[in-house]
């Protein structure tokens, strides 16, 4: 039964930092290293699978290590961040949500760029 609960929030977990790939307001890096994690507990296979999936594996990996994170990497980051944020704020209507995307933006600037820079 822990087993599957375990599985299940990180399948959870994993479709939800998916989604924060384009939809800035949610955490992505977080939400795949818990993805990664939860999964790890219950069936260790589905974190190796994880760690080499194409898109995300390099950053499960070398933010659970702590050997930082390339400057491409971050470039291309704060460039999609910033894409999806402003195209957010133009759709977007109430003032309150354009400040929201706003104050998200910074606070994820501020975390990529406080972030090791991964040395060759």
């Amino acid at each position: 039964m822990k087993r599957i609960l375990l599985a299940s929030l990180g399948i959870l977990c994993l479709i939800a930092g998916i989604i924060g790939i384009v939809l800035p307001v949610l955490p992505t890096t977080p939400l795949v290293i818990a993805a990664s994690i939860l999964l790890g507990a219950s069936f260790p296979r589905f974190a190796k699978k994880l760690d080499r999936m194409p898109v995300i594996g390099e950053f499960v990996v070398n933010y659970r290590q702590k050997t930082g994170v390339a400057v491409r990497t971050k470039a291309f980051s704060l460039t999609a961040l910033w894409l999806f944020l402003i195209l957010g704020a133009y759709f977007s209507k109430p003032d309150w949500v354009k400040t929201l995307l706003a104050v998200v933006g910074v606070a994820v600037t501020a975390h990529i760029l406080l972030l090791r820079r991964k040395t060759a």
